[in-house]
């Protein structure tokens, strides 16, 4: 299995921005033979955001988690992303 691992500065704060670079990252991995691109942890929102976390997390099955989904099907690849992800009352760190 070829993997693309992306590794690029994202956008604090915009989702809809983060998601074009998702969808063009996994274009070119696509392009090029790969199966799985791989983003870096809170790629969607930006890291370093501090209480903006709480108000861009969203649930797993979230509107940029059906965003997503649609661009892999689109482009083949299954795609590994990171975001702060909330829940119906407060916020939530995944567990691992």
């Amino acid at each position: 299995m070829k993997i693309a691992v992306c590794q690029t500065k994202g956008v604090n704060g915009d989702v809809a921005k983060a998601l074009d670079l998702v969808r063009s990252q996994a274009e070119v991995a696509a392009s090029h033979g790969a199966r799985l691109v791989v983003f870096p942890e809170m790629f969607l929102t930006g890291y370093n955001i501090g209480e903006a976390a709480f108000k861009l997390a969203e649930p797993s099955e979230g509107p940029s988690a059906a965003a997503v989904a649609a661009i892999s099907r689109k482009t083949g690849v299954a795609i590994l992303y990171g975001y702060p992800r909330g829940k119906a009352i407060g916020f939530s760190i995944p567990h691992f």
